[in-house]
């Protein structure tokens, strides 16, 4: 076999059959009989079942030998082996490789096969495909490569797909899996299960006032600085005991401790931002590890809460300004920012985040995030950041 000088000479091996201990190690014993280079191993076992294969570089006039030396050791052994070579030239102009995680508590096949069709659309490579499960969660990722992804066109792409077919994806490049990250969230029905002003409203007997004007601003509705001092104006005579009371009351959505946990391990940065209250969500919080809490201050005189505010107001500008702070504090690019939230005052800090996630959220938001996350378990924004 003649080989071009610009090319190499290479040999795929494919190897298969039931999972049992050694087989591996009877294949590259084999090898290393031979002058050859592995250049790639990779193996995947499903239920009982192995798939191995292995590409090698070697000389041509060890093709046959090679070949039918392994051919041998298969027909003696209890799995199955074929090998086919090829000659190919090296490519200088690399691709580039970027991740695509698709996340849901069951694996629809339609769901799958439209990322897919996606992929194979803008003519990337499918080069992995990994499954991982957390809990009752699943998620695909496929690592595709092709040379000048655009990867703002595609996060553009999937958003759309993702809305038009339900489906909870996030395209994430192999720069933002090596960089330090600042993860971002909303407090109110997104890290806690529920609003903390709608708590402080039952204890004034405004419960049912105070949920309306939350509703109208968390849907966009209605300018979040002036519903906030409306509702907070229906505290006015709430015990300061009461702050202390609600913050016992508050539970964590599920998964959360354990994502907060997973990327405090990995070396990231996390601040909440919230347009809620320091004095009952700083107490909370103080059981997990959270580097930055930006929220708002409850006017208090006399031991009961006056009705108004003191301070800065944290609205929809205030987190992203919050978020702004947080990572120049950091040293961290906005671009490898994450923001996560469920309501309409999220929305700015989403626009300026490199990654952003609505979280259970009403539709406004799901349309202004890159991403969604439809499921209770925070430890899905992990799964999608493939991280």
């Amino acid at each position: 076999m003649s080989v071009d000088k610009d090319g190499e000479f290479s040999g795929l091996i494919l190897v298969s059959g039931v999972d049992e201990p050694g087989i591996t190690s009877k294949v590259l014993s084999k090898l290393a009989e031979f002058s050859v280079e592995i250049i790639d191993i990779k193996q995947i076992v499903t239920g009982d079942r192995l798939l191995q294969t292995i590409l090698i570089k070697l000389l041509p006039d060890h093709a046959l030998a090679v070949e039918s030396d392994l051919l041998q050791l298969a027909g003696n052994s209890s799995f199955d082996l074929a090998i086919d070579f090829s000659q190919y030239t090296k490519n200088q102009d690399l691709p580039e490789h970027a991740f695509i995680s698709i996340v849901d508590l069951h694996l629809d096949p339609k769901k799958i096969a439209t990322v897919a069709k996606y992929i194979h659309q803008i003519g990337a490579n499918i080069l992995d495909i990994k499954l991982s499960r957390l809990s009752n969660l699943n998620a695909i990722t496929f690592q595709i490569g092709k040379s000048g992804l655009n990867h703002l066109q595609m996060q553009d792409q999937l958003k759309e797909i993702g809305l038009a077919e339900g489906i909870d994806l996030c395209l994430t490049t192999q720069a933002f899996q090596k960089v330090k990250k600042l993860f971002v969230f909303d407090m109110d029905s997104t890290l806690i299960a529920q609003e903390v002003i709608d708590l402080l409203a039952i204890k004034a007997n405004k419960a049912e006032e105070v949920s309306e004007i939350t509703e109208m601003a968390m849907n966009g509705e209605l300018d979040f600085e002036q519903s906030l001092r409306k509702r907070v104006a229906l505290l006015a005579g709430v015990s300061e005991s009461a702050l202390q009371e609600t913050a016992e009351a508050l539970t964590f959505n599920p998964g959360v401790i354990e994502t907060i946990r997973s990327i405090k391990e990995m070396g990231h940065k996390v601040a909440v931002v919230s347009g809620g209250f320091t004095q009952v969500i700083e107490k909370f919080l103080a059981q997990i590890d959270i580097d930055y809490v930006f929220a708002n201050t409850l006017d208090i005189a006399n031991s009961s809460l006056t009705g108004k505010l003191a301070g800065e107001i944290i609205d929809g500008s205030g987190k992203a300004e919050s978020m702004r702070k947080a990572a120049q504090l950091e040293s961290i690019p906005l671009i490898n920012t994450i923001a996560v939230g469920d309501g309409a005052n999220d929305l700015k800090m989403m626009a300026i985040a490199g990654y952003s996630f609505a979280f259970l959220a009403k539709e406004v938001v799901k349309q202004g995030a890159k991403s969604t996350i439809s499921h209770s378990d925070m430890r899905a924004l992990l799964l999608l950041l493939n991280l």
